[in-house]
């Protein structure tokens, strides 16, 4: 099988150098790499681009074909053109962009990857990076699942061939109930990438892909560790920004044997996992969510009666709170010297404290804790299995709660 590397660069030299120098000591050096740097516009560094251009040109490591567009064609163009065009002419491609650099033994993984799935039309894709997930050991080196990446991946022909850069795919989708499931488990927060193509924050190429395959009821290959490091969230990108994502970047050694699964199928809890990772709610649901709680809170304050009076009344006077933010601020302010707020939930909590109270995870709420409060109330059905399946509480939407104490007054 004729397997093309293609790397997409545009005016990082720094970046761009970093990912070739990494090729050229991989353990397998590609036989084939295509660049395709974009063409400048206005905003353009034009210092910078033509110093991509001088890295791309130095290369004699390797068989080495070199594009240089006329116009800028923005990411998402330049790599569908740039991988439809070389599937023209080859069977497979391993992509990468130029943020992101490969373990020694990404070219080994991929190109085993691609040659052992060559012929199972189920799977789309063959992905380098690690999702930052806790995904159950299969006895291999990497495992399967229901979302594409866009970092250091590679695919097919047959399978590019149906790529779809169709804005309605999405509302297709919701309308078959299988496809649905598989999108709230795949890629709730494809809606919002979609969106912004649509308005213009941003240029994906990836969320089509990505919905492509949920479609097409296709898996994807990916590794438990990290054979790509990304390293463009130092603000030089367009699209990465500032906030570096998790990495479990690849430890194997020189002589680490590349083992991959036999059966394509999901690992057990996997499903439940990523669900949870790629969770998404709409900004305007939320909103809608927020007011109609707030409406019923002040008309209760109105009538001198208030939530922290009602869980009195049941005997309940220690509680943990799901969720941080105004919500949160009003029931600290509520329950002052009347409830005890023992702890702040979050699924992966980023501090350790939010004004003077522990944040904690899901496996560390306290057991003295007699309910637990969700704020995020359109995420209740989520929340309530990650809770029921870690430790028994009571748990109650901040909105039930308040229609709650609302009917007590009666």
């Amino acid at each position: 099988m004729d397997i093309a590397t293609l790397l997409f660069t545009y005016n990082r030299p720094h970046h761009t150098e970093k990912v070739l120098n990494a090729l050229k000591v991989n353990e397998i050096i590609p036989s084939k790499l295509i660049i395709f740097q974009d063409g400048t516009k206005e905003s353009t560094n034009i210092c910078d681009w033509e110093a991509v251009g001088q890295i791309v040109k130095q290369i004699d490591w390797c068989d080495v074909e070199i594009y240089i567009s006329s116009v800028n064609k923005g990411l998402a163009e330049s790599v569908i053109t740039g991988v439809t065009c070389a599937l023209n002419r080859y069977d497979a491609v391993i992509v990468l962009e130029d943020d992101c650099v490969p373990h020694p033994q990404f070219m080994s993984y991929m190109i085993s990857g691609l040659n052992k799935y060559v012929e199972k039309k189920q799977v789309y894709s063959v992905g380098g990076y690690a999702w930052p997930v806790v995904v159950q050991k299969n006895g291999a080196d990497a495992y399967f699942t229901g979302r594409i990446s866009s970092w250091g991946w590679g695919t097919w022909k047959d399978r590019w061939a149906q790529y779809e850069r169709d804005y309605l795919m999405l509302a297709k989708i919701k309308k078959e109930d299988e496809l649905l499931t598989r999108f709230h488990i795949w890629g709730e927060d494809l809606e919002s990438h979609l969106l912004g193509n649509v308005k213009g924050t941003c240029d994906s190429w990836a969320v089509f892909w990505a919905l492509t395959v949920i479609k097409n009821e296709g898996y994807c290959l990916a590794p438990y560790q990290s054979l790509i490091e990304n390293i463009g969230f130092d603000g030089s990108g367009v699209h990465c920004g500032m906030r570096k994502p998790e990495q479990n970047l690849c430890k194997w050694d020189k002589c680490h044997d590349i083992v991959l699964p036999e059966k394509i199928e999901f690992p057990i809890d996997c499903e439940t996992e990523f669900s949870d990772f790629f969770a998404w709610t709409a900004p305007e649901v939320k909103l809608s969510c927020y007011n109609k709680i707030l409406a019923n809170w002040i008309w209760l304050m109105k009538k001198d009666f208030s939530v922290a009076e009602y869980l009195l009344k049941q005997d309940i006077y220690k509680v943990s709170v799901w969720g941080r933010g105004k919500l949160c601020d009003m029931l600290c302010s509520e329950f002052s010297n009347k409830i005890d707020i023992i702890s702040i939930i979050e699924s992966k909590p980023s501090v350790d404290e939010y004004k003077g109270i522990p944040v904690v995870s899901v496996g560390e709420i306290p057991a003295e804790s007699q309910m637990i409060i969700v704020i995020p109330v359109y995420d209740m059905y989520r929340i309530q299995k990650k809770v029921d399946s870690m430790i028994l509480h009571k748990i109650v939407g901040i909105d039930s709660l308040i229609d709650s104490s609302i009917y007590s007054m009666d």
